[in-house]
């Protein structure tokens, strides 16, 4: 019923942590996104269907390649290093959202990313929403997204052209546009660290944030707004 997908850049040993965690129901696809030979080693061994990419795809091409693979009725993403919350996946299955809801995500509990916002504008960051009860969200977040296969399909994916962060903003927003809506379910409570591959790749962070932001304007109509992110954004690259 749910087929699990996991990126991993430099984070095996969370990843096979949280594998051990997956009940039994779960296919676990992970994709071994250009770590190297020590990562490709650790998780040789672990209990999913593993995929190797020599080079790091990004979040967005890593996640879809996962997906040709995936057969199930709903797609769960997680981010290796998360940690969810004891008996949240064992319950997924029973939580389970009705149309029009086909992206559902959680809580994070603790420091870390956000989970879930509002669509972001020019000079805001991602607003948060109150989400004590379950309901809809303009977006959550791809480290833990629960997604019916047929909307990802039907969105083709993520936009490629995204490396990683806000692809699952523009998927969500592309999702409402076509009459399929974001939710969140409180009761869906995570860890989540956050950023992990970035520490340890020293990758820029805020260099792919500014790209993603600037795109994700583009592509939702505010081409003038775009223009003059990444006209700022060049002083500091």
């Amino acid at each position: 019923m749910i087929d699990l997908l996991i990126v991993n850049h430099r984070t095996a040993a969370e990843c096979v942590a949280l594998l051990a965690t997956v009940p039994e129901g779960f296919r676990a696809l992970v994709l071994e996104n250009g770590s190297g030979s020590n990562d490709r080693e650790a998780l040789a061994g672990a209990p999913c269907e593993l995929d190797v990419s020599e080079e790091n795809l990004g979040f967005a091409r890593g996640v879809n390649r996962l997906a040709r693979r995936a057969r199930a009725e709903w797609l769960l993403l997680l981010n290796p290093d998360v940690v969810p919350a004891p008996g949240v996946l064992a319950g997924l299955a029973a939580r389970l959202p009705p149309a029009p809801i086909a992206i559902l995500g959680g809580e994070r509990t603790g420091p870390g990313p956000r989970a879930h916002g509002r669509f972001p504008g020019l000079l805001d960051r991602f607003r948060r929403v109150d989400a004590t009860a379950a309901g809809p969200v303009d977006w959550v977040s791809g480290c833990f997204m629960l997604l019916r296969r047929a909307v990802f399909e039907e969105l083709g994916g993520f936009d490629e052209g995204y490396f990683m962060q806000l692809e699952d903003v523009d998927l969500c927003w592309r999702a409402r546009r076509r009459g399929h809506l974001a939710a969140v379910d409180p009761a869906l409570t995570f860890a989540h660290r956050g950023h992990l591959s970035y520490a340890r790749a020293e990758r820029s962070l805020a260099r792919d944030y500014r790209a993603g932001k600037a795109r994700f304007l583009e592509r939702t109509g505010r081409p003038v707004a775009a223009a003059v992110l990444r006209a700022a954004h060049s002083l500091f690259d």
